[in-house]
């Protein structure tokens, strides 16, 4: 069951009473992004009230807007730093440990990228595609913590910067898959 909420204003669908919000216009006012998501954000099992203004609003509010404004974060990030080092190539210090990524910040935000496949694991076992949110959430919101109390570009060390650029690859990649598994755009600018 779902209920449309616009503003302070909610509606239960009901064909009796020719209250009915059909698909196509639901994808023409939010989008197909926010409307995939909003629908497999909660469990099955629970009734669902899709909060149209909070679909439509383009900041932290929005959970889809939330997790697409980290990739695109991460891609901003990486556009600048290969205008300043056009030939790095992260296959080339993938060798390299991650050994300088050493505060709590980076630590946490590496444990949970290595979580990736057993939450994808998970959440096709359980037929529960939330589950799957809820982790990118957490990807998001430990990518946004790490880049507020971290200086990626203009680290201390080349090698800081280098090790940092490929912990924002990684957690740009998890990110991908995950929106490719939950059938939402990875946008690299917003």
């Amino acid at each position: 069951m779902v209920t449309f909420k616009e503003g302070d204003k909610s509606v239960k669908m009901s064909k009796r009473s020719d209250t009915v919000y059909y698909l196509d216009d639901l994808l023409n006012d939010v989008g197909e992004d926010a409307t995939q998501f909003f629908f497999i954000m909660r469990n099955s099992n629970s009734h669902l009230v899709f909060d149209i203004a909070l679909a439509k609003e383009q900041s932290d509010k929005n959970p889809v807007y939330y997790l697409q404004y980290a990739h695109a974060r991460i891609c901003g990030i990486l556009r600048n730093f290969k205008k300043t080092l056009p030939d790095f190539r992260i296959s080339d210090h993938v060798q390299n440990k991650l050994d300088l990524l050493i505060s709590e910040d980076e630590i946490d935000l590496v444990k949970i990228l290595t979580r990736f496949p057993d939450e994808v694991n998970n959440t096709a076992l359980s037929f529960e595609p939330h589950k799957l949110i809820t982790y990118l959430n957490l990807v998001a919101e430990n990518f946004h913590k790490f880049y507020h109390n971290h200086r990626v570009l203009n680290a201390e060390s080349e090698d800081l910067i280098f090790q940092r650029i490929i912990l924002c690859e990684m957690t740009k990649q998890i990110l991908k898959n995950g929106f490719s598994i939950i059938g939402i755009s990875a946008p690299e600018r917003m």
